[in-house]
């Protein structure tokens, strides 16, 4: 919700261009920002299809502040372009499937039934830094320069 009302809130300054009779494709462009002291892009806004060109609308599956002004355009709720899955009733239905109590401990089977697991030997790492395995080329050699210490001992 709080998403929503920033989207609402951006999409007051945008401005609305309608492209075709059924009035489902728009070009909206947005309002000059302040902190970059740029006007804003334009957005393609196609509401049979339910998609935005900046993409947040497809990748949030709720309206963008481009999509708000286009619903906006048309006197549309732009509720109904918000996801099933961010309603209430989708969240309740999630929990309403019946649930079974777990009982007594003594009732669970002992972690010692089943395949016993044996550690690989080989696979076990030694102590100290790993061996370097990647094979060096003629990128890795670096001019001679002079190591840190023999720079301090000159100085």
């Amino acid at each position: 919700m709080v998403a929503l009302a920033k989207n609402h809130e951006k999409a007051s300054a945008h401005m609305v261009r309608t492209y075709n009779m059924k009035r489902t494709r728009f070009e909206v462009e947005e309002g000059f920002n302040q902190r970059t002291h740029r006007n804003g892009y334009r957005w393609s806004v196609r509401l049979d299809e339910r998609t935005c060109e900046c993409g947040r609308f497809q990748a949030f599956k709720y309206p963008c502040d481009h999509m708000i002004a286009a619903c906006a355009r048309q006197s549309i709720n732009y509720y109904d372009f918000v996801d099933p899955v961010y309603k209430l009733e989708t969240v309740r239905d999630a929990y309403k499937a019946e649930w079974w109590a777990l009982g007594n401990d003594l009732n669970i089977p002992p972690a010692g039934d089943g395949p016993r697991l044996v550690p690989d030997p080989t696979m076990v790492r030694v102590r100290g830094r790993p061996r370097l395995t990647r094979i060096r080329n003629e990128m890795d050699l670096t001019e001679s320069q002079p190591s840190r210490r023999n720079n301090a001992l000159q100085r």
